[in-house]
C-alpha cells in the first residue's frame, strides 16, 4: 500500500516489523499511516478465514461487519484506502461468498 502525505509517498510493506516506538514516531509524523493500518488490520481481521469455522460466524454477521468496514472508510482522504473500498464495495457480494463458502463464481 501506497500512503501519500504532502506529496511524499510512503511504501508500507505487507509485513512491517516494528517495535512500539518506531510505529508511535511513524504515527505522530504520518498520522495517515496509523489510520490506514488500523483499517486495513479491521478488514484483515474481518477476513481472516479461522473465522469461518466458528459456527456463530454467518452471512448476517460478516455481511453486516463488512458493510461497516465499508462506512468506516467512507470518510478517507487517503486515496488508496478509498480504492481499496470501492473495490470491496463493488465486489461485495462476490467476498462475501468465497470467504464463506471458498466458492467463487467462475465455471472451471
Amino acid at each position: 500500500m501506497l500512503i501519500h502525505n504532502e506529496g511524499v509517498e510512503l511504501a508500507a510493506p505487507a509485513v512491517l516489523f516494528v517495535d512500539t516506538v518506531t510505529a508511535k514516531v511513524l504515527a505522530e509524523l504520518v498520522p495517515q499511516l496509523e489510520y490506514a493500518y488500523q483499517q486495513i488490520n479491521l478488514f484483515r481481521n474481518w477476513y481472516e478465514p479461522n473465522k469461518i469455522k466458528d459456527k456463530t460466524w454467518n452471512l448476517l454477521i460478516a455481511e453486516s461487519k463488512l458493510i461497516n468496514w465499508i462506512y468506516n472508510t467512507e470518510t478517507s482522504s487517503i486515496n488508496k484506502i478509498q480504492n481499496f473500498r470501492n473495490t470491496i464495495e463493488n465486489h461485495e457480494q462476490c467476498i462475501l461468498n468465497y470467504h464463506l463458502n471458498y466458492k467463487t463464481n467462475a465455471n472451471s
